[in-house]
């Protein structure tokens, strides 16, 4: 058993990279949004789909809302993103 002050530090840790996984997942989207508009090579969208499987699902929840609104009228990435969140929620 960890004592408390490495649990707390643990935990920060923890909290610290879900944030920048989920800002990951956001400039993803955004860098996505960007590059369709271009007509440019874009990122798969399996790959964005098991980022927010993965822990990502805030940062893609925040690319599909304004102002962004990549990816919005695509029902698998609302379940996708819906079911990561409960994901997170359960563990």
């Amino acid at each position: 058993m960890l004592p408390l002050r490495h649990k707390t530090q643990a935990m920060v840790y923890l909290l610290l990279a879900a944030a920048m996984l989920n800002l990951y997942a956001y400039y993803l989207m955004a860098s996505d949004k960007q590059k369709a508009r271009q007509q440019r090579y874009r990122t798969p969208e399996r790959t964005i789909l098991l980022l927010a499987v993965l822990g990502g699902s805030w940062g893609i929840l925040g690319g599909m809302l304004p102002p962004i609104h990549h990816k919005n009228r695509k029902w698998y990435f609302w379940l996708t993103v819906f079911a990561g969140i409960a994901l997170q929620a359960v563990g």
